[in-house]
C-alpha cells in the first residue's frame, strides 16, 4: 500500500506493510471479544487493565495510525445506501467466507441469536428485535 509520508498526531507516518494490516485486523477482532472501557486501556500497564498480549504485538500509536487510515468503500457500493455496512461489506463477506471454510463446529452447538438482546458498542447499528416475549433459555442440540 502506498501512502504519502506525513507528520501528524502520532509522528511521521510510515508505509503500511501487509503483516501490519493482518495484525491490525487480528487486534480489532480480539477487541470485539475482550471488552475494555476505552481503546487505550488495551495498551495500559495498570494492573487492573493489564492485557499485555496486544501491547506486545503492536504499539498503540502505530495501531491508531493504521486503523485511522483504513478506508474500504468505493463509489459503486456507495449507491447501496440501504445497507448500513456498505463501506465494509466486501471485507465482511471475505471474513464470512474465511470463517465458514475454517470453522468446524463441535457436537454441542446452538445459540439461537433471536434469544439474545444485542446492542453494538463499537458500531452504531440498530438491530431489529421482535417484540415477542423475552426468552432467555438456551437450546442445546446434538448433531
Amino acid at each position: 500500500i502506498k501512502t504519502q509520508t506525513q507528520s501528524g498526531r502520532y509522528g511521521d507516518f510510515q508505509n503500511i506493510v501487509p503483516p501490519e494490516i493482518r495484525l491490525t485486523d487480528s487486534i480489532t477482532i480480539l477487541m470485539g471479544i475482550v471488552k475494555m472501557p476505552v481503546l487505550p486501556f488495551f495498551w495500559s500497564t495498570d494492573e487492573i487493565f493489564d492485557y499485555s498480549y496486544i501491547r506486545n504485538v503492536m504499539r498503540r500509536d502505530r495501531f491508531l495510525q493504521i486503523y485511522g487510515s483504513l478506508h474500504f468503500s468505493d463509489a459503486i457500493s456507495a449507491l447501496e445506501a440501504n445497507d448500513n455496512l456498505y463501506k465494509i461489506r466486501k471485507l465482511c463477506n471475505m471474513y464470512k467466507e474465511v470463517f465458514k471454510n475454517n470453522y468446524c463446529p463441535g457436537r454441542e452447538l446452538s445459540v439461537d441469536e433471536s434469544l439474545e438482546l444485542w446492542k453494538s458498542e463499537r458500531f452504531r447499528l440498530r438491530v431489529s428485535i421482535p417484540r415477542e416475549k423475552k426468552r432467555r433459555d438456551r437450546n442445546v442440540s446434538y448433531m
